[in-house]
């Protein structure tokens, strides 16, 4: 079935077919295109879909035969915990009645009897309650056989289809070429007919093993949590055994695979649809011509084969290669999959256990030349031929003919263009595994060729790989038996960007994902320009000694589905699997792959599956919350946008930690080496393995002090790593100074004060200027084993201004509590003492939220510490209110944001902190700190007071002033006011009534002057005779000549100009400028007569009716009123109907 050869995409065959877009929840983000690439390979019959279905097949069969010795298991097992609790139910009333007996001592046998009967039931008891299922553990398992007998009896159904559509479809390309048309296209029509019905049940089968993965998985999952239970004596034996970190685990997995059965139920819809769209289009692309010329060889035009609308720079579909049988002279055409792509060619087909694709060596295009073969006995042949080989293939349909010559055409002009080297080399495949295996003749031709690898690199592919017992262990799109090898090839190799059999047993016959998410469809002519030749025929020792296995494994799922798109220094640091919730009402299961540059998406779902890739700068942090079945995972961008992900397994704070990491190095200008990278990682990776609580709990975790000599790494805090305790009421040892409520998130009023490119709360300092001071520098906040945050803040110009600021308490967009804290400064004229302002926000929406400011002096006992404290006071209310304006200058700034969290993040930076106990050098020598302050410094701060107390009077009293003048206005004396208001009152009188009677006689003569032109009517006439109108027409010029009828000059100028029909064809500039002007003349006089006819039939209209009505209106005053009918009025009326007359005689 050449499948693609028609496809209305004139760039792309792969893309013709549908696939399903699942919006993100922001609506300005792009949307993730989940791809049914099932579909698309069945749709299109490709080799991968026939060994995938083939392989699974023969997997689904070895799982029931494995899926009954497991129910057979179980039943066991459930029989024997029966019969435990049959025995520890009789064991207590047997074992006690030995006791009983007067041969049993009673003084000592009979108590060590009775407290062994009553141990061994509790025991006994302990263990049936462990063991106790929730429900039948097996039920599922056995709901199974029935799906499974659906599979086998849709499988034997495929199965006899595709026999008879290969059937067919052999003795239909194998007609003669004198068969006649008319059977030619009744015997196409049967072969249409017979294709749509196996596209159709290809379809269902896949489809009915998306079902089936689905069902055996959920059911596999249930089993698992109907094994264990709830009890509190399974609860305790987890808790004995160290078992509650795995049970967690399951419950989590249960409640995922819940996630996941909604998600499939709803994705099943889309899939369905898709299934309709790839058949509808399986149907316009494959339906036969009507043109009976499209079944004649012999009207095929040689020299417009290649012709073409569309420039076409790749193609895919089956051929048929002639050869003959190894070791035989029959002559065989055997199903091949060609394929032309990036200025190579080659073919793909199914090994001989039709369980895996295989590969021919892929030929550069220079290297060939390809012509139409009319020789052949067979219809619709072209050849290939190259200095090793030369084949001959045939292609199903006339219209396939020309596709494909036109395709190997245009990309040989596009290569011979570029001058590309990649098209003048032949590669042959790397791996032996993946090596076609020859069956005919022309196989050995190609791939059978001298090898041009070294022997090391033999012995590295082909021997050491395939031993190797490793398993990704990962759903890939698309399954078939070398799968796995597929994917471990790239631990020395790079899949190239033309269809190879790394493609074929991952993603099918193209990498469908790069399509969509990557290439976006518009690059294909970019990807023979773009590919290098080292992704074809190199080796690389990829991977470092110190990148484990582990994380290997990982980055070998990237490299097999982003292929080259992975870059070579670029490796997998962490990984995670996660529910993205793309939209309110989809959540999708997905890989995310974090390395130091990007994060790599993969998402599977219901047969769907997806890439997408971003790039970490465009991240601004992570944040991570605890839930009871999940981790909630939060993205924050640096367009605004945050995205939810519910982790699955692992624990959020991890990740939460090592992905900002990530982040902030890649935002650093310092590079380190891959080394230090996962030795950081691997750091932050032991603090939570060793103090991970092992149930959520919000207690926050206990770090340990860094070891000695080590480097602190460097990560972004959250809420989940702080206590939650709330306390808003600090009035026992503290003054509260400051509430003010504003529109604004906690969230994002937390971070516009204390983020890392903030600079807000430096104002609150006693002896910062009233702008904000960006000169200011701070610390990294550090995260001490109490979850508190500590940074100094100093600023390299001014002494003075230095400060502590603590973090205590967070609970994410619901609660902040930290402090400020000057170091010790000694006045003058009192003690020293130290400023400490406590801020607290909390929510009071989701939109708004308060601050509350407190604040205390600690101080040494000092006769004149009460001038001291009242010295503070006044700076904090100083400083407060120059607090609050830029607070709402920063509201204002995000007032136009949709998304003000993310942006107040954006412009005011996250909280960046590292873990450790032990004090910093500027927190040591912040504790040992006195600063003395000088007079100009306390002069400098009276003078900003003053000029602050200054505005604020000029303000009153600008206040004041408009008071006493509205004052003045309500005071004046009444009577002054109305005579004032009369007198201005009559000046207005007199003059609206001077302008209204001018007005009124303009208006009078105007009226007079129109009465007069309405008495007698004036007609404006301007006559034009027919003399003018011919003189207009010929006179066209003065008199030109001082003789027009002698003088040779204007006799020969005549002639130049003459317009006569006999004209030469080559006339002059003039005579072509006269035409025109002959027919403008001619236009005109057409308007003139359509004008005068026009004018003559309206008049002609009016006229008949005027007698009409002048008539009838004669004779109904002769009628009606005689007397005034006199001599006058006669004569008009006998005009009247003098006119009538003529008028009816001339109708008729």
């Amino acid at each position: 079935m050449a499948s693609n050869s028609e496809i209305k995409d004139s760039r792309l065959a792969p893309v013709s077919l549908s696939s399903v877009d699942v919006a993100f929840s922001q609506p300005e983000d792009r949307v993730v295109k989940l791809i049914a690439v099932g579909l698309k390979e069945a749709s299109t019959d490709s080799p991968s879909f026939r060994a995938s279905v083939n392989y699974m097949n023969s997997e689904i069969r070895s799982y029931q035969i494995l899926m009954k010795k497991t129910i057979d298991h179980l039943k066991r097992f459930i029989a024997a915990c029966a019969a435990l609790q049959g025995i520890s139910s009789d064991f207590q009333t047997i074992f006690s009645s030995v006791g009983q007996n007067s041969l049993v001592n009673r003084d000592i046998a009979k108590t060590c009897i009775e407290r062994t009967s009553q141990d061994m039931d509790q025991v006994l008891g302990f263990i049936n309650g462990a063991l106790v299922s929730k429900k039948e553990p097996i039920q599922n398992l056995l709901n199974l056989d029935g799906d499974f007998a659906a599979y086998f009896e849709l499988r034997r159904a495929f199965e006899g289809i595709q026999a008879k559509y290969d059937s067919y479809l052999d003795k239909f390309v194998a007609q003669p070429k004198t068969l006649d048309p008319t059977t030619a296209r009744e015997d196409a029509q049967q072969l249409f007919e017979l294709r749509k019905q196996y596209i159709h049940i290809s379809l269902s089968i896949w489809i009915s093993i998306t079902k089936l993965r689905h069902k055996v998985s959920s059911a596999l999952v249930e089993l698992c949590d109907n094994l264990r239970n709830s009890s509190e004596q399974s609860r305790k034996l987890a808790e004995f055994l160290g078992l509650e970190e795995s049970s967690i685990k399951i419950e989590r997995a249960r409640y995922f695979m819940d996630l996941q059965a909604r998600s499939h139920k709803n994705l099943i819809k889309d899939l369905q649809s898709a299934r309709r769209t790839s058949e509808e289009s399986v149907v316009n692309i494959c339906t036969p011509s009507n043109d009976l010329d499209s079944y004649l060889p012999a009207t095929i035009n040689m020299a417009h084969l290649t012709d073409t609308d569309v420039e076409q720079y790749e193609k895919h579909g089956w051929v048929f290669l002639k050869s003959k049988r190894i070791n035989s002279k029959e002559v065989v055409w055997a199903k091949r999959w060609l394929f032309i792509k990036g200025d190579l060619f080659g073919f793909l087909s199914i090994s001989t256990s039709g369980t895996y694709v295989e590969e021919s060596d892929k030929i550069g295009i220079l290297l060939a030349n390809v012509r139409y073969k009319p020789e052949e006995d067979r219809k619709f042949c072209f050849e290939i031929k190259t200095l090793q080989t030369e084949v001959t293939i045939q292609v199903e349909t006339l219209g396939e003919l020309k596709s494909w010559l036109s395709v190997f055409h245009t990309v040989k002009t596009a290569a011979l263009q570029r001058n590309s080297t990649i098209s003048m080399s032949r590669y042959e495949p790397m791996l032996d595994l993946f090596a076609l295996e020859p069956v005919v003749e022309k196989d050995l031709e190609l791939v059978n060729l001298p090898s041009t690898k070294p022997e090391n690199a033999q012995l590295l592919l082909n021997k050491s790989l395939p031993s190797l017992k490793v398993d990704i262990d990962f759903s890939a799109p698309l399954v078939t038996e070398l799968t796995n090898l597929a994917c471990l090839s790239h631990l020395y190799l790079t899949s190239p960007k033309v269809p190879s059999a790394f493609t074929a047993n991952v993603w099918g016959f193209v990498n469908w994902g790069l399509y969509y998410a990557i290439k976006n469809r518009h690059d294909t002519i970019e990807t023979a320009t773009k590919m290098h030749s080292s992704t074809l025929n190199s080796i690389n020792l990829r991977y470092p000694a110190s990148y484990p296995i582990e994380l290997r494994q990982l980055d070998l799922q990237v490299r097999s589905l982003f292929e080259s798109y992975v870059g070579t220094d670029e490796f997998v640091l962490v990984a995670f699997k996660a529910f993205w919730s793309a939209n309110s009402k989809q959540e999708l299961f997905c890989h995310l792959y974090v390395t130091e540059s990007h994060i790599y998406v993969y998402t599977t779902n219901c047969g769907l599956v997806s890439i997408s890739l971003f790039k970490l700068t465009n991240f601004l942090y992570v944040d991570s919350v605890q839930k009871a079945n999940y981790d909630l995972l939060r993205l924050y961008t640096v367009s605004g946008v945050s995205t939810k992900m519910k982790l699955c397994l692992e624990p959020g704070n991890l990740i939460k930690d090592q992905v900002n990491y990530l982040i902030s190095l890649k935002k650093s200008t310092v590079s380190k080496p891959l080394e230090t990278i996962m030795d950081e990682l691997t750091k932050i990776k032991h603090v939570h393995s060793k103090f991970e609580p092992k149930v959520p709990s919000s207690v926050p975790l206990a770090v340990p002090q860094d070891s000695e000599g080590e480097k602190p790494i460097v990560t972004i805090a959250s809420s989940a790593d702080m206590d939650t305790n709330v306390k808003l009421n600090y009035n026992d040892d503290m003054h509260l100074i400051w509430i003010q409520k504003y529109d604004l998130a906690a969230k994002a009023l937390f971070h516009v004060l204390v983020g890392d490119q903030s600079f807000l709360l430096q104002s609150m300092l006693p002896f910062a200027q009233l702008s904000v001071d960006t000169g200011t520098q701070h610390t990294v906040w550090r995260c001490d084993s109490q979850q508190k945050l500590t940074r100094i803040i100093w600023s390299p110009t001014m002494e003075l201004l230095s400060a502590e600021q603590r973090i205590e308490s967070m609970l994410n967009n619901k609660y902040y509590n930290f402090t400020q804290s000057t170091p010790y400064l000694y006045l003058p004229f009192g003690s020293a003492g130290r400023l400490i302002i406590r801020f607290i926000i909390f929510n009071t929406d989701s939109r708004s939220s308060k601050l509350l400011v407190y604040y205390k002096v600690m101080r040494n006992t000092n006769i004149l510490e009460l001038f001291s404290s009242f010295f503070f006071r006044q700076v904090i209310l100083f400083k407060i209110e120059d607090l609050h304006k830029h607070l709402l200058s920063a509201i204002q700034n995000l007032a136009n944001e949709n998304r003000k969290i993310a942006s107040a993040i954006k412009l005011y930076g996250p909280i960046t902190k590292f873990d450790a106990d032990e004090l910093t050098e500027e927190e040591v020598r912040f504790e040992k700190d006195v600063k003395h302050i000088k007079m100009e410094f306390l002069f400098n701060l009276v003078l900003q007071k003053l000029n602050l107390e200054f505005d604020k009077l000029l303000h009153v009293a600008t206040k004041l002033l408009i008071n006493a003048l509205f004052s003045t206005y309500k005071n004046f004396q009444l009577h002054w006011l109305l005579v004032l208001s009369l007198g201005i009152s009559l000046l207005l009188n007199v003059y609206f009534s001077g302008k209204t009677t001018y007005e009124y006689w303009i208006e009078h003569n105007t009226e007079k002057y129109v009465n007069s032109l309405v008495q007698k009517p004036t007609l404006m006439k301007r006559m034009i005779s027919v003399r003018d109108i011919q003189d207009l027409a010929h006179n066209t010029s003065a008199q030109l000549s001082y003789n027009s009828t002698e003088s040779q000059c204007f006799l020969e100028f005549r002639k130049q100009t003459s317009t006569a029909e006999n004209s030469s064809p080559t006339q002059s500039k003039i005579q072509s400028r006269l035409v025109e002007f002959g027919l403008q003349r001619n236009e005109l006089l057409t308007e003139i007569g359509i004008l005068n006819a026009a004018e003559r039939a309206y008049l002609t209209s009016e006229w008949k009716r005027w007698v009409f009505d002048e008539h009838r209106n004669c004779e109904l005053v002769r009628a009606k009123y005689p007397q005034r009918y006199d001599e006058q009025l006669s004569r008009y009326c006998d005009s009247a109907k003098t006119e009538m007359d003529y008028i009816s005689h001339s109708l008729l």
